[in-house]
Formats: structure tokens, C-alpha cells, sequence
């Protein structure tokens, strides 16, 4: 009715509304109260649906947080309507999807994934639900229950007794499955079927010639209700390696006979997303992690229109796997892509190009942020949708994966503090490391982490964190990088990876800079004296911390911290002897003994803290800040002796990263599920209160 009216998630950053068709959004949380992340502050939406009877009904369900929620006032607020414990008793449950009856909004079907915890080659295997409600959400009854997630649920409009459920998604297995075994044995799914609103639920799938059981995306016709697209693929169990060619099962199927028979009108992609133009139907789109296609006979033959050479998305973005299409009801050639690590982008030319359509939301999951040294207005900053830029301040940001970097997911960036232009990056799990001479605008890969395969779970490393040296030794720019398991391993507990590595020609070429003590080390963060530049001390997720004085060719342990996983260290730079280290499951340690020995430096600070975070004031040497990745920023007051949680205005307390500017004015907090936030106004000395400013990063 109004198509200036659009609502989107971006799941941690919960519901977001736009009333200027997409140009700027704001959150519109109020009443949703399931949370989720590890300051229990993420608001984990993953889907939204509209009541096609009436449009200030809108149904919304969570992910990270068991929770059902419904708005009758076009999402202003929200009432919880999970169904109780007799009918869902599981503590965990992710609502995929929600579909609503034409002519009748007391009709529900809600769709969605029983998480098991049981990690299959890549993702958990999953089992699934269907569930169905008569009142509006007061009551419940139960459908289905299945060995794989349930997501779409499609009612025919011209028979609401006939109901569609699409069973799985590109990022979970199902939970018969062995993705493993070559070739791999995906396990239940495809599409459900019941032709009396009710079970028996008949499954369609290979013998009905759907080939590819994990249906992440399934749409109707607009004006045919026997016709279906099924967008299908899972990135473990849908294609594999026979020895001398990729086997691809899936792609893009359609049925015409409401799904008695498949076709597969779209071979050799994981397509994760399709959709019809609701004005002009023979118009139809179909999205992948690299490739974006178009349709102009309804899903018949395919063009790719966007991602010949480079994956598709905005300048300086990789999209990543799409979550949903929307189209115009009025303009075929208008559409927005909601995608998973990608953001929120728009295109008005048919998928050809695209454009950020995010302003005033994030949910970007961070890892690491950089501040120019001569500017505290630029600041550089990575996340799992790739290395961003921003000149000022953090007000816009820009991406920066342009050929040959392929920043899908960035773990580390940092700046030359003698060549601000020279900028390092890499993505999480590719093992490559490239280099700018231009501030981010072009890149050169320098160096490959060998034994590293991206397509591998278990083979998936990148550099974690770099540490240029704050001087120059006998004319060297000396920089030391550390490598890491892709987080998700490492959230495992897989804590090995290839140690550290050093360059001193600014980054150009590279060495290993271990010895048997640290060369299978996973480095959460790096630390340079500064003025030896031999002097480094490495913080490792699984053996504490190590220092070597020697540029690398020997590394001591250092006792006397007892997390064995230390996310973080800093120097003092004016009494290079005094050591501070950050641990998860601990505090803030202190050593003023060049790390031979440490006390706690805890006064004031939560017990059982995650340190992700350290930096000192490199004006005021005697003020330290402190980011935890579960309450958020603290600041040593040495006045006081204490810890001061300096919070206001963080709406996300889950802190990955700080980087404070050179004249220590303005500090900047990289969260996980809320971008970036700001402390302190840029190039002008702060004064009064100091509130955090959150910055949207897309």
C-alpha cells in the first residue's frame, strides 16, 4: 500500500523500519525482549513476515533466542506469542519463517530449525518444526517434526489447504546427513506438501526429480500458484570433489504442476535466494555467494547479470550469501538483497548494479579497527562483510575489496605509522595477506599461509592481528603479523594455527618469525616495544603469552597468567617495562617487570572478564582502556586505582576491538552484531560526558 514502508533485519540489530523507501532506517525494537550474544545485548531477528490482509501486522521471529513476536501496529510494539512449553519445550528453538492465511490473519504457520549441537562437516546438523495457529499466536499445535530445518511456507491463495514448507538452508545440516563421506549424503529434505491443510505432510525431492534436498529459498507465482522456483544448495553437502571435476547438485528448480515434477532450469551455483516480480512475473531473480541472475521467461533460462569476474555487490563490497530478494510490486528492475555477511543492497537496473542501502542500521559482526596516525577523522575497520574505510570519523564508510582481495570476511587491518598509505589486510580463512600502497583503493597479494583451503573447515586460517614497529630499526619497517584459526574453529576450541610471521620491508615480503615453541600457536593480538623493534610479545589463544627478543628467531613463555587464552596485549609506551595483558576468563594483568612477573590488575572489574582489547593512552600514558566482549569499555582511573565501565551510549557491549587516535581524543569500539561506535568528537578536544556514538558500517 505504501512502498515508502519497508522493514528489514539484520538479526543482532533486531527489527529496523524505513518510511523513505530504504534511503535511511531505525530500529523499532520495543516489546521484543529475547536477547542474545555474549553481553546479552544482540537482538537476534532473523525473520520477518507481513500480514498480506492487512499491513500493520507484521510477525517476527528470533534466532539466537527462542521467541515468537507479533506487531499490529506496523511494528511500533510487539507482543510475544511463543508458543508455551507444552507445545515447543525445547529451551532452544530459531523461528525460520511465518506465513499468514489470504482473508484470514488468525491463520498462522510458523516455520523453523531445532538446533541439536551435533557439528556435521561444517554447521550443526539440525532437525526442523511446523507449527500452526488458528487465534492470532494465542495457541499453537504442532505439524511437523523432521530431520532438517523447515524455513518457507507458502499458502496456495486460490486453495489455503494446500501448503508448501521448504526444508533446509545453505548453513546447517541436515541431521541424517554425513556431508563428510565423498560423495556426501545430504540427508532428509526438500519440499513438504499437504493438499488438507493439515498432515500427512508427503516430501518432494529426488523422486520428483528435486535432486538437491536442502531448499534454502522457495517462491510462488504470483498468478499461478502450480508454479514454483526452489533455490537449493548447502555449502557442505552440495557439491564435492570426485577427483577430477566439482559435482554440483545444486541450483535453481521449477515445477509447473505444483511440485509433482522439478526441473532444474539453473545448474552448477548454490543459489540461496529466489524471487518472482510481482508486476511483471516472467521477470524473475536468483542469488549466490559469487553470482547474480536474471530471468525474463519465469525462471526458465538464466542470465548472470552481475558477478562475471569479481562476486557480485556494491563497489568495494562482496554481497555474500543471499538471505532474501524483495522486488518492487510496481518496478521489476527495483529490488533489495538482505545478505548474509553483506548487508543490505539495492539495485535499480535488474541485479546489473548495486548500492548500499543500510544507512542507520548494522548488524556487523567486527574483528578489528585502525586509526590513522595522523588523523583521528580516518579510521579503518574489518568485519565479517569485509575491510571498510572511513575518512570521516566513522559518519560513512566505504569497502575496499577490489581485485585481487576478496574481502568476504576480514579478520585484521592495520596502517604503516611511517606510510599511512600503506594499509595490510586479510580475510579470515583463505590464508592470504594483501597490501595497499593507496589507502585501501588497490591491493597486492604478498604472502599465502601454506596449507591453508578455504572450502575446508579444517584447513581455515588468516591473520588475526598485525603490529607495525613504532620505529624504524636500521632503516626497516619492521612489521610482525599473526596468524589464527578461523574463528568459528577457534570458538571450538580448535586453538592451533601457524604462529607468527614477520616482514621489514613494510609489509612487501615475509618470513616466519617462530621457533618450536610457538610455530603451531594461534596469536590473538601482537605488541611491539617502542623503540627495539626485536622486542615482541604475542598473546596466543591457547598457551599464554610468549616474548621474544630476538625479532622472532626465539620466543620465551611467560608465567604467572593463568588463562591460557590471552586475547590481548599493550606496552606502555613511555616505560616499555610495564606490560599489560587482557584474558577471556580473567582480567587485566599488569606486569612491570618486562613480563617476568604479573599481578592482577582487577580492582573495580568484573570477575571472569573477556579482555578482547587493550590500548593505552599515548598522550596520557597512566590512562588505560579496556574493551570486553562481554560488558564493554572500561578505563583505568589511576587516580582511583580502579577500573571505571565507561558505557554510555554502547548499546552493544560486546567488544571485539579499540583503536584510540594518536592525540587521544577519540576512541573507537568495534562490537560483535552492532558495527562500530565512537568516542569523542573527531578533531576537536572533548569535553563534558563521554557518550560512545555508534557508527553504522555496512
Amino acid at each position: 500500500a505504501d512502498q515508502q514502508v519497508l522493514y528489514v533485519t539484520d538479526n543482532y540489530s533486531g527489527v529496523n523500519k524505513s518510511n523513505d523507501g530504504g534511503v535511511s532506517w531505525f530500529a523499532t525494537n520495543r516489546g521484543i525482549t529475547g536477547r542474545a550474544g555474549s553481553s546479552g545485548d544482540a537482538i537476534p531477528v532473523f525473520t520477518l513476515n507481513m500480514d498480506p490482509n492487512n499491513n500493520n501486522y507484521i510477525w517476527a521471529g528470533l534466532k539466537d533466542a527462542k521467541g515468537a513476536y507479533k506487531s499490529t501496529t506496523a511494528g511500533q510494539i510487539w507482543e510475544e506469542v511463543t508458543p508455551d512449553a507444552t507445545v515447543l519445550p525445547e529451551a532452544e528453538f530459531v523461528f525460520r519463517g511465518f506465513a499468514v492465511e489470504e482473508g484470514n490473519s488468525n491463520v498462522v504457520y510458523a516455520a523453523g530449525e531445532l538446533p541439536m549441537h551435533s557439528i556435521g562437516k561444517s554447521f550443526d546438523k539440525v532437525r526442523g518444526r511446523v507449527y500452526k495457529t488458528i487465534d492470532g499466536g494465542a495457541n499453537w499445535t504442532q505439524l511437523w517434526d523432521g530431520d532438517n530445518l523447515a524455513r518457507y511456507v507458502l499458502i496456495d491463495p486460490d486453495d489455503p489447504q494446500t501448503i508448501y514448507v521448504s526444508l533446509g538452508i545453505f548453513d546447517r545440516e541436515s541431521h541424517t546427513s554425513d556431508c563428510i563421506q565423498t560423495p556426501p549424503k545430504p540427508g532428509f529434505g526438500g519440499v513438504l506438501r499437504t493438499k488438507n491443510g493439515s498432515p500427512p505432510f508427503e516430501v518432494l525431492g529426488t523422486a520428483q526429480g528435486l535432486d538437491d534436498p536442502y531448499v534454502g529459498s522457495l517462491v510462488m507465482h504470483p498468478n499461478n500458484p502450480d508454479i514454483l522456483l526452489a533455490g537449493t544448495g548447502n555449502v557442505s553437502c552440495s557439491r564435492y570433489w570426485d577427483g577430477s571435476k566439482w559435482v554440483i547438485s545444486s541450483g535453481v528448480y521449477r515445477t509447473t504442476n505444483g511440485g509433482d515434477y522439478w526441473t532444474k532450469t539453473l545448474a552448477d551455483d548454490l543459489i540461496t535466494a529466489v524471487e518472482f516480480a510481482p508486476s511483471e512475473p516472467n521477470i524473475a531473480y536468483a542469488g549466490g555467494q559469487t553470482k547474480f541472475y536474471r530471468s525474463e521467461d519465469g525462471g526458465v533460462i538464466w542470465n548472470m547479470v552481475a558477478g562475471a569476474s569479481f562476486p557480485w555487490g556494491p563497489p568495494g563490497v562482496v554481497a555474500g550469501w543471499p538471505i532474501d530478494i524483495l522486488v518492487s510490486p510496481t518496478d521489476p528492475n527495483t529490488l533489495f538483497v538482505n545478505n548474509y555477511g553483506g548487508g543490505n543492497v539495492k539495485s535499480t537496473d535488474g541485479g546489473v548494479t548495486w548500492t548500499l542501502a543500510s544507512q542507520g542500521y548494522t548488524g556487523a559482526l567486527m574483528f578489528d579497527a585502525e586509526v590513522h596516525p595522523l588523523n583521528n577523522t580516518t579510521v579503518y575497520a574489518t568485519a565479517r562483510s569485509g575491510t571498510f574505510h572511513s575518512s570521516n570519523g566513522g559518519s560513512s564508510w566505504r569497502g575496499l575489496a577490489y581485485p585481487p582481495a576478496l574481502f568476504d570476511e576480514s579478520y585484521a587491518v592495520a596502517l604503516n605509522p611511517h606510510d599511512p598509505q600503506v594499509v595490510l589486510s586479510g580475510p579470515v580463512r583463505s590464508g592470504a595477506l594483501y597490501r595497499s600502497s593507496d589507502g585501501g583503493n588497490s591491493w597486492k597479494k604478498v604472502y599465502q599461509l601454506a596449507g591453508v583451503d578455504p572450502g575446508d573447515p579444517d584447513a581455515q586460517h588468516g591473520f588475526k592481528r598485525f603490529a607495525f614497529a613504532p620505529v624504524n630499526t636500521g632503516n626497516q619497517i619492521v612489521v610482525y603479523a599473526g596468524s589464527c584459526r578461523d574463528h568459528v574453529r577457534l570458538q571450538e576450541g580448535d586453538k592451533t594455527s601457524f604462529g607468527v610471521f614477520k616482514s621489514t620491508d613494510g609489509g612487501i615480503s615475509w618470513i616466519e618469525a617462530n621457533d618450536s615453541d610457538t610455530q603451531d600457536e594461534c596469536i590473538n593480538d601482537l605488541a611491539v616495544h617502542p623503540t627495539n623493534s626485536q622486542i615482541v610479545y604475542a598473546a596466543t589463544a591457547a598457551n599464554g603469552l610468549f616474548k621474544t627478543i630476538d625479532g622472532g628467531s626465539s620466543w620465551t613463555p611467560l608465567t604467572g597468567l593463568t588463562p591460557s587464552d590471552v586475547r590481548s596485549v599493550a606496552i606502555k609506551p613511555d616505560q616499555p617495562n610495564i606490560i599489560y595483558a587482557g584474558a577471556q576468563g580473567g582480567v587485566v594483568y599488569r606486569s612491570t617487570t618486562e613480563g617476568s612477573n604479573w599481578s592482577n590488575l582487577d580492582a573495580g572489574m568484573d570477575p571472569n572478564e573477556a579482555i578482547w582489547a587493550l590500548e593505552v593512552d599515548p598522550v596520557n600514558t597512566d590512562v588505560v582502556w579496556a574493551g570486553s566482549n562481554k560488558t564493554g569499555v572500561y578505563r583505568w582511573d589511576a587516580n582511583q586505582s580502579l577500573w571505571v565501565h565507561v558505557n554510555a551510549g554502547l548499546r552493544t557491549r560486546a567488544v571485539t576491538d579499540l583503536a584510540i587516535s594518536s592525540d587521544g581524543e577519540v576512541l573507537y569500539a568495534t562490537t560483535w552484531g552492532e558495527g562500530v561506535f565512537r568516542l569523542g568528537e573527531v578533531s576537536t578536544p572533548t569535553s563534558g560526558n563521554a557518550v560512545f556514538i555508534p557508527i553504522v558500517l555496512r
